[in-house]
């Protein structure tokens, strides 16, 4: 039931970490997405080739530095 004070309650603060989340890093997240997708559109442009294959071909390389850095980790350990 909503009594007299509902409206005067107010929800406890954000966490430091959040605010730190929310304010900068997820913001520098959306920054280097945009300028990746910015330099696959150049190239795709220079290329003069669909940018779906450019997409294809940046997935491609990105998963395949992925898998050399983890064999590289595993080697180390």
């Amino acid at each position: 039931m909503i009594g007299p004070n509902y409206l005067l309650k107010q929800p406890a603060p954000p966490s430091p970490v959040k605010v730190l989340v929310d304010q900068s890093v997820i913001p520098a997240l959306i920054d280097a997405a945009a300028a990746v997708e910015v330099q696959i559109e150049r190239f795709g442009g220079r290329a003069r080739r669909a940018p779906m294959m450019c997409v294809g071909v940046a997935f491609g390389i990105g998963w395949a530095a992925s898998r050399i850095l983890r064999s590289a980790r595993s080697a180390r350990r």
